[in-house]
């Protein structure tokens, strides 16, 4: 009977340690190489989409790290000036494998969404904004448009 129990232990033990990686990888501790970033089409809005791939590991690391740096949205509630529902969706990958997904809003309350799988939000500066646009090779995250 005992010998039974080992497989479902053993199971269970790994579980726990890829559940851990995973876990720390969220929390900003994550090596990504590569950034995928998709910027959604609004229905009603002259904003183009964007696909844009960043493979300079330096740069990806950069921006990942300071997405971390950000300070928490604030819990009080704020009046929010218009939000269009511009959607940056970013996929930070090591090599291969997926170790972070982030969205970042840029209108209404800015905000970064550091975890889509958690309320993890922080504020959106002005500094985050800059250096996001400059590595998608655009003038700002929010363009001019016309309704």
């Amino acid at each position: 009977m005992k010998w039974k129990l080992v497989p479902i232990a053993l199971f269970l033990f790994l579980l726990l340690i890829v559940t851990s990686g995973a876990a720390i990888a969220h929390r900003g501790t994550a090596k990504p190489t590569m950034l995928h970033v998709i910027r959604t089409v609004l229905p009603g809005w002259n904003i183009p989409p964007l696909d844009v791939t960043v493979r300079t590991v330096t740069e990806v690391q950069r921006l990942y790290h300071a997405a971390y740096e950000l300070p928490l949205v604030p819990q009080e509630m704020v009046a929010c000036p218009l939000d269009i529902g511009l959607v940056y969706h970013l996929d930070f990958f090591q090599d291969s494998l997926l170790v972070q997904t982030m969205e970042v809003h840029p209108t209404g309350c800015p905000y970064v969404q550091r975890d889509s799988d958690t309320e993890d939000m922080a504020t959106l500066t002005p500094a985050f904004s800059a250096l996001l646009a400059r590595m998608l090779g655009i003038p700002a995250l929010v363009p001019p448009f016309q309704v």
